[in-house]
């Protein structure tokens, strides 16, 4: 009986000094010499086990799957940051052919992320651990939102990985779902007349470019990196000649959102018009020159917001608010999407709000259409 247990064993068994259990796979390689490959096994069964497995994986993967042996989570972070968190790259015809917009950023998660996973060999991160960085996260206060950027962030360079042979399989394929979006609080908030006055009161006291580009916002629906160069991310913001070719009264916008660069032509309300032709007055007059020649307003932004009482909102709330005053004006749902450059109508219906001035606008015509005959009638 151990003779058989030998013949059917011996070949892949191996005890180390402290009496410790091992399957080991020696496997040739293409220059002739031999790769030697050790796992924790429960038992001499899980012995035969996980030496077919090493062969198996070796047979489907190659090469990449020795290499992947001595693989750290930290040698996939730097691989991933130099192959994808790049600069993005477009060619003569606004397609982007590599790299981000927020490279920058993405970076700076991804060094966050490290932190927990540093120190861990690529193929023995579990969906186990997938999770534990997850309640690692809430626990430290991070929104759910967040957590589920950072996880998305890693199902993808998981996914690169299994494609590069350096993992057999993704370990967001097992355990419970991990990336819960129904949970995420989506952003509701819109803007009153009144709010609105006391906002622009405090911008043109404080940063009269910030009042100007608050109108811009607020009147065309534009985002944010659409008017004004975002943290230095590359884009196109506006440019003088993007309103001079209208007279004014309207503004092409060019976003980078997608794979392709994209332009699309925008309203501008009388307000605006006469905002901006006073700020063109007092600009150099080059019609090639940023329209808002700065990289940020943040520091100004959070004065303004808290001299005007409006702690919560956020410059993309006014593009919500753009979409939602359409709404309430009766303007075409369809023609909405196109002016906010949004790509599906769900998007679109995203930025709509039923606040508390639509509300009434509903109570107003319903009782228009009441002929007061009573619920009875």
């Amino acid at each position: 009986m151990p003779r058989r247990k030998k013949s059917r064993y011996g070949k892949y068994v191996f005890y180390d000094a402290a009496g410790r259990l091992y399957a080991r796979v020696q496997i040739r390689q293409n220059d002739g010499s031999y790769k030697t490959i050790k796992k924790r096994a429960e038992n001499l069964t899980h012995v035969s086990q996980l030496a077919s497995e090493i062969k198996g994986q070796y047979s489907a993967r190659g090469q990449r799957f020795i290499e992947s042996r001595d693989m750290r989570f930290e040698d996939l972070a730097a691989w991933y940051k130099e192959e994808y968190l790049v600069e993005a790259v477009y060619d003569k015809n606004g397609v982007k052919v590599s790299g981000m917009r927020s490279w920058k950023a993405e970076r700076n998660k991804l060094d966050r992320i490290s932190r927990f996973f540093v120190k861990m060999k690529l193929d023995e991160i579990t969906a186990d651990d997938l999770t534990a960085f997850k309640r690692r996260r809430s626990r430290d206060g991070v929104s759910i939102t967040t957590v589920n950027r950072d996880l998305e962030l890693l199902r993808t360079m998981f996914n690169r990985a299994v494609r590069k042979g350096w993992l057999k399989v993704n370990p967001f394929r097992y355990g419970e779902r991990l990336i819960e979006k129904s949970l995420e609080k989506r952003r509701s908030r819109t803007i009153t007349k009144q709010e609105e006055a006391r906002l622009l009161k405090a911008a043109k006291q404080k940063d009269s470019y910030l009042y100007y580009a608050l109108l811009m916002l607020r009147d065309t629906g534009a985002r944010p990196s659409e008017i004004y160069n975002v943290n230095g991310n590359a884009g196109r913001p506006v440019r003088w000649k993007d309103l001079q070719e209208h007279d004014f009264k309207a503004c092409t916008l060019y976003s980078f959102k997608g794979k392709r660069v994209e332009s699309r032509v925008v309203p501008v309300t009388k307000r605006l018009s006469v905002a901006l032709t006073e700020l063109w007055l007092k600009s150099e007059m080059e019609l090639d020159s940023f329209v808002f020649p700065v990289k940020s307003f943040k520091k100004t932004w959070s004065l303004v917001r808290q001299e005007a009482n409006l702690p919560d909102l956020r410059l993309r709330d006014l593009r919500r608010d753009f979409r939602t005053r359409l709404a309430k004006k009766g303007f075409p749902d369809h023609l909405a999407q196109r002016l906010l450059g949004h790509k599906t109508a769900t998007m679109s219906y995203n930025y709509t709000e039923a606040d508390e001035e639509a509300v009434h606008l509903a109570r107003r015509m319903l009782d228009a259409d009441d002929d007061g005959t009573g619920p009875l009638g």
